[in-house]
Formats: structure tokens, sequence, C-alpha cells
């Protein structure tokens, strides 16, 4: 296997960067109809078995694969894929040791891939990431086949599909978190502070098939069941 710490020049560069976790696939068939024919497919140690067993090639695999199975090193091996092995005993997980990577390679967009479920630390842990201010500015997702995060970070704004009808929540994870506006839900808000800890943006719905929300500051995620 190829062992290095240094990204490759240009490979993977302003790509789409899906991040699989070795957390719970929901649906992997949804996951398979999102994929799009250039994305960048990194795995994050044991969420390469996730990758291979939608039938797909990962780009690089990252990790101290303790947890990748036999079968699926085997494949990485045979197929060369570039391997960048970290040690057991070191002070990041290796999701976030993947974060550093792709940023590096500038992505035009990251999703996390079955982050969610699983151990409650890891999960915790796997959301926590998304306070790190090299994030700012960049659509980060959670996606595990059925529920969907969206991160949302200082001035910026975003449209997300939805279904009529359908839950949404907004959760901040920082203080000095302000809405401008969010507009296509049941309860609409506009100029709003949302404290860190506050439940007020829990189980707001979609009145159509989208939404539209403009945060001013802060770090919020937009939260989709």
């Amino acid at each position: 296997m190829s062992i290095s710490q240094e990204p490759q020049q240009a490979y993977g560069y302003g790509r789409r960067h899906l991040i699989f976790i070795n957390g719970e696939l929901i649906n992997g068939t949804r996951i398979a109809d999102f994929l799009k024919p250039d994305d960048f497919l990194i795995g994050v140690d044991g969420g390469t078995n996730h990758i291979v067993s939608l039938g797909l090639t990962p780009d690089v695999v990252l990790g101290d694969l303790d947890s990748i199975s036999p079968e699926t090193l085997r494949i990485v091996q045979d197929k060369r894929i570039r391997t960048l092995r970290h040690p057991a005993d070191k002070d990041q997980t290796d999701l976030e040791l993947a974060i550093e990577f792709s940023l590096r390679l500038a992505p035009s967009e990251i999703v996390l891939v079955s982050a969610l479920g699983g151990r409650v630390d890891h999960m915790l842990a796997n959301i926590f990431l998304l306070n790190r201010s090299d994030l700012d500015g960049l659509l980060v997702s959670f996606f595990d086949g059925s529920s969907r995060i969206f991160l949302l970070s200082g001035c910026m704004e975003m449209r997300i599909e939805g279904v009529k009808g359908g839950t949404f929540s907004l959760l901040p994870i920082s203080q000095n978190v302000v809405v401008k506006a969010l507009g296509g839900a049941q309860w609409e808000l506009s100029n709003e502070d949302l404290p860190l800890g506050t439940s007020r943006g829990v189980s707001n719905l979609f009145i159509d098939e989208s939404i539209n929300i403009a945060l001013m500051s802060g770090r919020l995620l937009i939260v989709i069941p």
C-alpha cells in the first residue's frame, strides 16, 4: 500500500468529497442514488466497508485500519488504492484527520456519510467537529441514507429541499446564532436570536418542498430526520 501523509497535488482537488465513516448506513440505495460520477470518495477506516458494499471504489483510505474488514483491505491492496495509515495511539479521531486531508484539497462540498448512529460518544464527537473554524462558509452535511444534517456557519444562505409537511429542526451549536430569515416553513423567522441550548427551533415543518434560510452569524445545524 502507498503510505503518505500529504495529498497528491490536484488529487480530488475542488471536487465534492464524500467521507464514509464506520457508523450506521441506514439506506445504501439512497446513498448510491445520491452519488455523482465525479465525487471523491474517502474511506475512513471501517467506513471503507460501506463504500465497497455499495459496489464502489474509494479514491483514498485513511485511518489506523483497526475496523476495516480483511476482505475490504484485500480489495484496497489489490487495487493499489492510496492509503494514509495513522497510528492507533493518536490525539485526533480518524474522521478529524480525514476532514483535514479533505480541506487541503479545497473541496467544493463535504458530505459525511454514516457518521451518525452507533456509539453516542462517537456520534457527538463527529457532530461537534462542525465547530471547526476552517469549515466556515463551506457546504458541509451529514447523510446516512435517511437523516440529513446541514451546517450553516457565519453569514450564509441556503435552500434546502424536503417533503411537504415534513419535519426539520434548527439546532444552534455555538453562541451568537442569529437567523436573518427563514422562509417556506410553518413557523418563519426574521432577525431572530437562537441561544445555545434553546429548543425553540425543534420540530418545524416544510409548508412546501423546500425552505430558504439565511444565517447572519454563528453555527447552526438544520436537521431533517
